[in-house]
């Protein structure tokens, strides 16, 4: 069971909590899972503002700073903890499964029974002694499962945050969009405008609308085209220009593949009839 020889485990527990407040605590060298599965805990790392981290939350705890955390008063918290040190570590934190943060420390725990039940699991493994390689593994492997939970969840969160603070503009470029679809748009600098790289723009814009930025694009252009064609009498090449298609032909090709007939079909079909 070398395998797992990389990682040692420096204490773990669970309390119910009152009043015990750890102030200016130091973790030498180990790190800690720390889990709060009732009530509300507040946390401050060195001079930092003070966070209020609702159950069911967890936090990281880590080398090289002060931490202060205790109970939210006229609150009894279920709080439990897994430290851990070793070499294995620093795989968690260049793959990313482990990250240290100083400020915003909570990760909202979305399976609460799930990730108690897997930590107490790990926590009366721990009392039962490390010198069994196999109880040991087991640690290991829970313990990477309950990181990997924490993570997944931590990258919603950043997700949820990256949304709220991009998806009024995602929004606002939309309704741009849907006014003046015939404007050579530019995506790449759309999305340098926003101060986002482009694929993390296409996500976004794809989770808000449902369609990437050029298919949504072209839905536009596509509407533009329905109105102008039912309601002028523009020839089918003014009709593209119009609605920003490159040229007739391609406007032709892609009319046809939506709508099953040619842009001249579809007027004699619905001329004096606005599409909305």
């Amino acid at each position: 069971m070398d395998y797992f020889s990389d990682l040692d485990f420096v204490c773990a527990g669970s309390l119910m909590n009152r009043n015990l407040w750890n102030k200016g605590r130091y973790f030498d060298g180990y790190f800690g899972l720390q889990y709060i599965y009732k009530g509300r805990l507040l946390v401050q790392v060195n001079d930092g503002q003070m966070e209020t981290l609702l159950a069911p939350a967890a936090f990281i705890t880590f080398p090289g700073a002060r931490w202060h955390y205790g109970p939210s008063p006229e609150q009894e918290v279920e709080h439990s903890w897994l430290c851990f040190q070793g070499e294995r570590v620093q795989r968690y934190l260049k793959s990313g499964l482990l990250a240290l943060k100083a400020s915003d420390v909570g990760i909202p725990i979305r399976e609460g029974d799930h990730f108690h039940l897997l930590l107490k699991t790990a926590i009366r493994l721990f009392q039962q002694g490390q010198d069994n390689p196999i109880l040991h593994g087991k640690m290991v492997l829970l313990l990477e499962e309950l990181l990997l939970e924490a993570s997944e969840a931590n990258l919603a969160l950043q997700e949820r945050d990256v949304l709220s603070l991009h998806g009024n503009r995602i929004h606002a470029l939309m309704d741009k969009l849907s006014a003046n679809p015939e404007h050579p748009w530019d995506f790449p600098k759309e999305a340098q405008r926003l101060s986002l790289s482009y694929v993390h723009f296409r996500k976004l814009f794809r989770q808000i609308s449902g369609l990437p930025p050029g298919q949504f694009l072209r839905r536009c252009r596509l509407k533009k085209a329905e109105t102008l064609l039912a309601t002028t009498e523009e020839r089918c090449g003014e009709v593209a220009q119009h609605s920003g298609f490159p040229d007739q032909a391609q406007f032709c090709r892609i009319f046809r593949q939506k709508y099953s007939f040619s842009p001249l079909e579809y007027r004699k079909r619905f001329a004096g009839f606005r599409m909305e």
